[in-house]
């Protein structure tokens, strides 16, 4: 038999826990229905993609981010997570792998409500910072004219000599520099 204390005891638990569950179910439908979450796990999505292709990337470049919408950013242990509140339930999150060492690796990453990112990556490490970082200047084929002798005469052939050349500027939105290619 229960004493008057102990039911009342237990009716403000379940109490509590009926409206615990009812705010979770509220947060989350009001998430659903604006659309943040979706917005929220795109972007952790684009930037942990960023991350990849610049791993897999043969030289040194970088991708500037400025679609983050007011959104904080957390990088730990290869993933990235995207949120306006530390506190909140719906955060996204995407996983990345990277090749080399990073900034980020142990001991976490954290942008408050950034204007924009940039992941970059020089010689073979990640890295992640808010300015855009300064590559060395990468060696450029030039074309040059030698003369090669033919059958009707002499015809001009263009080959290439190496030449230092410093970096283009940056560029105004999202893009990915990387040295440029060979002309031919």
């Amino acid at each position: 038999m229960k004493k008057n204390g102990q039911a009342t005891l237990w009716f403000m638990i379940e109490l509590i826990g009926a409206i615990l569950i009812v705010s979770i179910a509220i947060e989350i439908a009001t998430t659903l229905s604006q659309g943040t979450f979706f917005e929220k796990l795109n972007i952790a999505r684009d930037i942990s993609m960023q991350i990849n292709t610049l791993s897999g990337l043969p030289g040194d470049g970088y991708i500037v981010n400025k679609n983050l919408h007011g959104y904080s950013l957390h990088f730990l242990n290869n993933k990235v997570e995207v949120y306006e509140d530390v506190n909140e339930i719906s955060k996204g999150t995407h996983s990345f792998v990277t090749i080399g060492s990073s900034n980020f690796d142990s001991v976490g990453l954290v942008f408050e409500k950034p204007n924009q990112v940039v992941v970059s990556k020089i010689g073979n490490e990640i890295k992640i910072s808010r300015d855009i970082p300064i590559i060395e200047p990468t060696k450029i084929l030039k074309p040059t004219k030698i003369i090669e002798p033919t059958k009707t005469g002499e015809k001009e052939k263009e080959s290439t000599k190496e030449e230092v050349k410093p970096p283009p500027p940056p560029p105004e939105e999202d893009s990915i520099i990387s040295p440029p290619s060979i002309p031919y």
